[in-house]
């Protein structure tokens, strides 16, 4: 008697798949064309902006790429190293083959941008009814932040494929159940991991994987050869699990700290207090979730938002028939690790948590919008459900299709209208720096008598491209102030900077330039200037008035302060 219950449930599901099943086959060439269109519009977007100048954040990882050593390149001389080794590794092996061009440095983020929309769409189609698949898969495509990422030379979007192909490897195993499959997904996130230190967080998903295939009941006993298999699985999996957290942390992580960037993200750990701040920092982070899905911002949409993507993370819990039911179980527990392990590694000291809109928390995004996918489902199963139970020829499943596509259409009207209205520019304009332009300009003005300062804020970006168009000034300063963090040696915050040191790197400027022209190189980011509190530009343009020196000529470029003073000799 115990058991018919959970059989009833299995037997409805059968059915359930059987039916829908029949429904997909009448709506095939529609799935299919949009399905197909959704990934054809992907690619272009994720390939638009790839030749634009490399910013800050992007140029020391650069110059990184084109040490004269891979040893190097892991531990650069004048940047923390915080990006994963075998990002560096594979574009190292780019640039080596196709150049040093802003295409080629950017190849990878884009290649592993445009292979997470096809990885995705598996594990949408297999996780979801088709309308609502086609909605997360929508969702994913056309997000601003993926897009940028997809064309940023930083780990970002590897750390998006990396999500997405674990989770693939994941559901692939629980639908084979075989060691091929369990052997595949070990060489995975060992070889991820190395891509992308978050795949670190789907180390329990692999010790469930180890067991969670044989069936072991007490009343039956367990033969040795299922003990056996069930020892060396996990033997594997915590010596995998070890191995690369080790490697990953004592070679790459470690080396590559300091106290100023712990300082940097400061904030993004929790302080101590009382329990009603502690439950106010956690609760602020959770309510940025929706940010990701469009749904920020002030007003009751933040709420909502989170509502239904916890309904989708608590979705797969619900559907279990059994306690070892696989498929079900599994696909939670991948739902569940990216952001449930942030939050635990936050609260023990070791991941900051600034919010799950910003970058560093990018690879949560697959799983927050296929659990939004998945509560809004759950929500019109419901909804779906209540009303059958009121109108006997209602049925559940074609109005739960109806909703399905009438939210697929709604999402697909709306963000056209956005595309169409805002576009992308306000995203990429946050980090646009025109830096190749402006070295371009000063190598062809600057003149053999001139003193060029560079400010903090351009150091890498003049160093990239000014191998290959050299400024010849009779003299290069390279300046200290506003030194954005966090550099390897000799860093100072900004924070503990006065307008007197600000001062004292202006003075020897205008001294400096007596027989020639003094060349300004800073950025120009508003948002670089709004985080530092205070605008060099400003500051130095009033220092070098005081010091008799007039501004002659400045470029007109994106983000990027490129100006020319004429001194009075004293």
């Amino acid at each position: 008697m115990a058991n018919r219950a959970p059989r009833r449930k299995r037997r409805k599901q059968k059915q359930e798949k059987a039916f829908e099943a029949k429904q997909i086959s009448t709506r095939r060439p529609f799935l299919f064309f949009a399905l197909a269109g959704l990934l054809l519009a992907g690619v272009p977007v994720r390939l638009s902006s790839l030749d634009r100048s490399l910013w800050l954040d992007e140029a020391w990882v650069a110059n990184s790429i084109q040490s004269a050593s891979l040893y190097q390149s892991f531990y650069y001389d004048h940047w923390l190293q915080t990006t994963p080794p075998l990002f560096i590794t594979i574009s190292r092996l780019i640039t080596n083959l196709f150049g040093t061009s802003n295409i080629a440095f950017r190849a990878l983020p884009a290649l592993a941008g445009i292979a997470s929309i096809l990885l995705f769409s598996v594990v949408a189609l297999r996780l979801l009814k088709p309308s609502y698949a086609m909605t997360a898969i929508l969702l994913f495509v056309f997000n601003p932040r993926l897009i940028l990422y997809s064309q940023s030379l930083k780990q970002y979007s590897t750390d998006v494929f990396s999500t997405v192909s674990f989770m693939v490897l994941g559901h692939m195993y629980m639908e084979r159940r075989t060691d091929r499959w369990f052997y595949a997904l070990l060489a995975g996130f060992m070889a991820l991991s190395f891509l992308a230190y978050p795949t670190i967080l789907f180390f329990p998903f692999l010790l469930y994987a180890a067991v969670a295939r044989f069936a072991v009941r007490p009343d039956t006993g367990v033969d040795r050869r299922t003990v056996y298999r069930i020892g060396l699985r996990l033997a594997l999996a915590v010596a995998a699990g070890c191995f690369v957290g080790a490697i990953n942390y004592w070679f790459f992580i470690q080396p590559n700290k300091s106290p100023a960037l712990v300082e940097f993200f400061l904030e993004g750990f929790h302080q101590g207090g009382s329990m009603s701040e502690f439950l106010k920092f956690y609760g602020r982070r959770l309510l940025t979730v929706p940010g990701m899905l469009f749904f920020g911002g002030p007003g009751p949409l933040p709420f909502v938002g989170v509502l239904i993507v916890f309904m989708g993370f608590l979705y797969p819990w619900l559907r279990r028939t059994t306690l070892p039911d696989l498929e079900n179980s599994g696909a939670a527990i991948l739902l569940a690790l990216p952001i449930a392990g942030s939050i635990a590694l936050n609260l023990l000291g070791m991941f900051p948590l600034p919010g799950f809109d910003h970058r560093l928390l990018v690879f949560v995004f697959p799983t927050l919008v296929l659990a939004f996918a998945l509560g809004l489902q759950h929500l019109a199963r419901l909804a779906c459900d209540f009303i059958a139970s009121r109108i006997e020829s209602f049925k559940t499943m074609t109005g739960e299709n109806v909703v399905g596509a009438t939210v697929f259409a709604g999402t697909a009207i709306l963000g056209l209208l956005a595309y169409s209205s805002v576009g992308l520019q306000p995203y990429f304009a946050e980090e646009r720096e025109d830096s190749e332009q402006a070295v371009a300009y000063l190598a062809q003005r600057v003149q053999a008598n001139d003193v060029l300062y560079v400010h903090s804020s351009m150091r890498e970006q003049f160093r990239l491209y000014s191998r290959t168009t050299p400024v010849n000034a009779g003299r290069i300063v390279y300046g200290k102030v506003g030194m954005p963090c966090c550099p390897r040696n000799d860093y100072r915050s900004p924070a503990q900077e006065s307008l007197i040191d600000i001062a004292d790197e202006v003075a020897p400027l205008a001294e400096a330039s007596n027989s020639g022209s003094l060349w300004l190189l800073m950025t120009d980011r508003p948002l670089h200037w709004f985080e530092m509190r205070r605008n060099d530009i400003e500051i130095f343009e009033r220092g070098l008035a005081r010091a008799s020196c007039a501004r002659t000529g400045q470029a007109r470029l994106a983000g990027v302060y490129a100006a020319r003073f004429g001194c009075k000799p004293k």
